[in-house]
């Protein structure tokens, strides 16, 4: 019985540290995964901020576009009516300042969709922190406690060979 029972402790320890390692290498796997999901993130927002950019930019060229339509326009009506003057250069002023307003509201709508897009990336890393926080690895087991069971088991079988 004391010969199982050595045998038991040791077997116990290296299941104990295998079963350890085991999860450790698991733990690692999983703050892996949750490192390339925040890269993924990280990508998607970008993304997200380049296509915001190049949607403001086709808005502000189409806003240029009809501006520049509308001037000419005004233009040439006041050209076949045969008023220019201060009542053009009013209309011109007019179209000029709603260009304006329009390529204003095109780039705080970009301002506003890039404050969200800081506060997403703030929260995954918020997230990110918290899920690899969690993980917790499993304690080593102690070689100390099989040595002492061996020890008290070899003792033991040393007093039963004495006596």
């Amino acid at each position: 019985t004391a010969t199982l029972g050595i045998l038991s402790a040791a077997g116990g320890y290296l299941q104990d540290n295998h079963a350890a390692q085991a999860q450790r290498r698991a733990n690692e796997r999983q703050r892996a995964l949750i490192r390339q999901q925040t890269i993924n993130k990280y990508d998607e927002i970008a993304l997200k901020r380049q296509a915001d950019r190049a949607a403001a930019s086709r808005e502000i060229d189409k806003t240029q576009r009809e501006a520049l339509r509308r001037r000419e326009s005004a233009r040439t009506s006041a050209g076949e009516r045969g008023s220019a003057g201060l009542s053009l250069n009013a209309l011109l002023r007019d179209l000029g300042a709603r260009e304006g307003r329009a390529k204003e509201g095109v780039r705080d709508q970009v301002r506003f969709s890039n404050a969200q897009l800081d506060t997403a990336a703030r929260g995954g890393e918020l997230q990110t922190g918290l899920r690899l926080n969690a993980i917790k690895d499993p304690a080593t087991p102690s070689p100390f406690g099989a040595a002492q069971s061996i020890a008290s088991h070899a003792t033991t079988i040393g007093e039963r060979l004495q006596g």
